[in-house]
């Protein structure tokens, strides 16, 4: 398959490049605001809708009916569903106020629901008895914390979680509220409890954490003890990303390798270990027929014999990976019902064979944007947070197409008439032709692959001379040099790449000019890893001698390099943590500096920080953490023209053929078309 286009777009030295805004925002200078003669300013409104189901659980309501509950993915709040068993029906559907989506979900001993969210860190109980949701606050001992990943039933209707950054654990009784159990991180250097499971007869609680290494802590309820399950050496770079208790076995699945790992309790013995299928791997509870569980694989059920260590896929049953199973009795037989990421509800009887799948119809909820690009035909692309799919805008007829099937794109780009998307998890790049259907069996788009050790794809950018794009990205959770730089090789679709492109940072930004791949970094490498650096740079790329042959601090003291692009003056102009600045590549040597604003990254992950585009009106326009502003590149005048309402998912910025600027403001797609004259 040849990527590479006959005749390059004339436009191709005006790529784009998108950003992750992060922090609140405060002025280094007053900027001054804008007046009615900047132009006209459309709100297109959303662009993106799925059902992201995320987090779920069985229980009864007050007539007696098995139902699973599920948390649906959405801005301003997640939505928090309800639906019969037996028949798929949506019974009801409630707001969870001030949450985007959760992760952990458990039936309590009373038959309530707790819901762990984030990104405000909250818990909430599902009264079925009532259909009626309560909020319970943040766990009140952690003032920093912002998700809740997991929570687990203990006794007496009580509810224990796990949280990040701070890698704490609470318990939250009906009669008594909140209280701190770990006083402090459960494993000390980690952020995350990603794993909660409780043994109520035993007393104990188990945590699963990481990225650094995987620990499996068991905690003693009554006498504080804990316990390392796993040795401290075992599979480095690798989370418990959930727990499963069944009998003397913890089965923990481990992230990002996705395997299962079935670890005796008692003995510590890893008895078994097999390859599963998402992020939300868990296994059912013991089967009462046989005393086996089940779990999804390769989009398949699967069955594992706990006696004889052994696995084996059941027969004709093709399923998305689940979120909560369980058995339950129709008529005189026990079945195995699980509810799945496809929003199906399926149930085996395994003596028989038999099975059947009903689908939740749950409404579609409007998506965040975390992705635009212009294609070559001057279409907008429009890639989704947390959900799998684009969309395309057409300024012309001023409509919208949606396309489901691909992750979440951290960046798009055009090269020639292709769209390529870099999308999470696991460093995928894909390539769409534009002008074909999208049609995901005919393999447009096609996935060419994925970046090894890499996370999220957060710049491209495409070089003519040599046909390749190069790909600058957050490696995996776990991995503690930096970030690589990928190559994709435009003609044959081989991916290629360069880990720890530079020492203990991250590419974040990306250019091209003079012949030379511009670059710029982050200090932060991932999530849960502490920065080892503290100034990023500025790198020049060789991509004809394959080599890195300038490095340099543009601006010192600044954590993060981004908004890289070539300026009006014939340098390349980027942004250093606010401070804009212009380098002259021939010379190698940073020419100026300007404070434009002061970004607060606390408590984000510093992966973008601003977005510029040079317009044909001779003018700079830059979205930064909730505002989108017109820089003036003479007097380097900083002047806002509008403030969004969600400054952390104001991100990405592009130009339409017709000089139309786009932006975002969470789930809505903004226009502005400005003067064409300053």
């Amino acid at each position: 398959m040849n990527l590479l286009p006959t005749a390059w777009h004339r436009r191709f030295s005006a790529f784009l490049f998108l950003s992750v805004t992060t922090g609140t925002l405060a002025f280094a200078e007053p900027a001054t605001a804008a007046t009615l003669a900047e132009g006209a300013i459309r709100n297109l409104g959303p662009q993106l809708s799925s059902r992201t189901l995320q987090a779920s659980s069985f229980t009864r309501d007050a007539a007696g009916r098995d139902i699973v509950c599920a948390i649906v993915r959405s801005q301003p709040a997640a939505r928090f569903i309800v639906a019969d068993v037996a028949t798929g029906e949506l019974l009801h559907s409630h707001s969870l106020p001030g949450a985007n989506g959760g992760w952990g979900a458990a039936t309590a001993t009373d038959g309530s629901v707790y819901l762990g969210t984030e990104s405000n860190c909250r818990l909430f109980r599902y009264l079925p008895e009532k259909d009626q949701i309560e909020e319970l606050g943040a766990p009140t001992c952690y003032s920093a914390e912002t998700f809740i990943w997991n929570v687990a039933a203990g006794r007496d209707g009580e509810v224990f979680g796990g949280t990040s950054p701070g890698c704490r654990l609470f318990r939250y009784a009906p009669n008594s509220g909140f209280q701190d159990l770990s006083s402090g991180p459960v494993v000390e250097g980690e952020n995350y409890v990603r794993a909660v499971a409780c043994d109520t007869e035993a007393g104990l609680l188990y945590a699963g954490i990481g990225v650094k290494i995987p620990h499996v802590v068991e905690f003693n309820l009554r006498t504080q003890q804990r316990r390392e399950l796993l040795p401290l050496d075992y599979a480095p770079g690798q989370t418990a990303y959930s727990i499963s208790i069944v009998g003397e076995r913890l089965f923990v699945m481990l992230d990002p390798s996705h395997r299962t790992i079935v670890l005796n309790r008692r003995t510590l013995e890893i008895e078994a270990s097999f390859a599963t299928t998402g992020l939300y791997q868990i296994v059912s509870p013991a089967s009462p027929y046989d005393g086996a569980v089940y779990y999804v694989g390769a989009g398949k059920l699967h069955r594992y014999d706990i006696a004889q260590r052994q696995s084996a896929a059941v027969a004709g049953i093709e399923t998305a990976p689940a979120f909560a199973y369980r058995w339950l009795r129709f008529g005189e037989e026990s079945w195995l019902v699980f509810f799945n990421q496809a929003g199906e509800l399926v149930r085996l009887h395994p003596p028989s064979g038999r099975f059947e799948k009903r689908k939740v119809e749950s409404p579609e909820q409007p998506l965040v944007i975390q992705s635009l690009a212009t294609g070559a035909d001057g279409r907008i692309w429009i890639g989704g947070y947390l959900a799998s799919g684009a969309a395309v805008y057409n300024p012309e007829t001023d409509r919208s197409e949606q396309f489901k099937g691909i992750g979440q794109a951290e960046r798009i780009v055009a090269v020639g008439d292709q769209i390529f998307f870099g999308t999470y998890p696991q460093g995928r790049v894909i390539a769409l032709d534009p002008a074909r259907p999208w049609n995901l069996k005919e393999k447009n788009p096609r996935v060419l692959g994925h970046l090894a050790e890499q996370s999220r794809p957060m710049a491209m950018v495409a070089v003519p001379e040599v046909k390749k794009l190069y790909v600058g990205c957050i490696p995996e959770y776990g991995i503690l040099t930096g970030g690589g730089l990928g190559i994709c090789d435009l003609a044959t679709g081989r991916l290629t790449c360069l880990p720890n492109f530079v020492d203990q940072q991250s590419v974040v930004s990306l250019t091209y000019a003079q012949g030379l791949v511009v670059g710029g970094t982050t200090v932060a490498i991932n999530l849960g890893t502490q920065p080892a650096t503290r100034e990023a740079k500025l790198f020049l790329y060789d991509p004809v001698a394959g080599k890195i042959v300038f490095e340099t601090v543009p601006v010192p003291g600044k954590a993060i390099v981004t908004a890289l692009m070539p300026g009006p003056d014939g340098h390349v102009w980027g942004v250093a943590e606010g401070t804009l600045f212009g380098f002259d590549v021939a010379q190698r040597r940073v020419v100026f500096t300007q404070p434009l604003l002061t970004p607060n990254f606390s408590g984000r992950a510093m992966w973008q920080d601003a977005t510029m585009v040079l317009h044909p009106n001779g003018q700079i326009y830059l979205v930064e953490d909730g505002g989108f502003y017109r820089l003036d590149p003479r007097t380097k005048q900083l002047t806002w023209l509008h403030r969004t309402g969600n400054k952390i998912h104001t991100r990405p910025l592009t130009l339409d053929h017709a000089g139309r600027l786009y932006f975002t403001d969470g789930m809505d797609l903004w226009q502005f078309t400005p003067d064409r004259a300053r």
